[in-house]
């Protein structure tokens, strides 16, 4: 009775490959999901530090009597800050989303 190594290991070999590149496309997949899903978050924080730092700048203004501060004119200041902001952090904003991604990307 003959028995040959390589014609018994060929096949196990050849799967095994397979089942690699398999799962080295699916983690390649994941990884890149994870730096887009990162930079959105980096996105959205810097929108949230922006929004807060227009509201800062809000409080070093005078305020106005001449037309009051009513519910309706807060809810629609407040609605105005987060829509500038979120569109400024999306635009590239004030660098903040790419620091943050780069200093982030590196701890996974």
């Amino acid at each position: 009775m003959s028995f040959s190594l390589n014609s018994s290991i060929y096949p196990l070999s050849t799967i095994l490959n397979n089942k690699l590149n398999l799962n080295y496309s699916l983690r390649n997949e994941d990884v890149i999901a994870k730096k887009k899903n990162l930079k959105e978050v980096c996105s959205q924080f810097e929108g949230i530090f922006l929004t807060y730092l227009f509201r800062q700048m809000e409080n070093t203004l005078p305020k106005s009597t001449l037309f009051g501060e009513g519910l309706t004119q807060k809810f629609f200041k407040e609605e105005w800050y987060q829509a500038m902001a979120q569109r400024i952090a999306k635009e590239g904003g004030i660098g903040l989303t790419k620091i943050l991604y780069e200093k982030l990307k590196g701890s996974e």
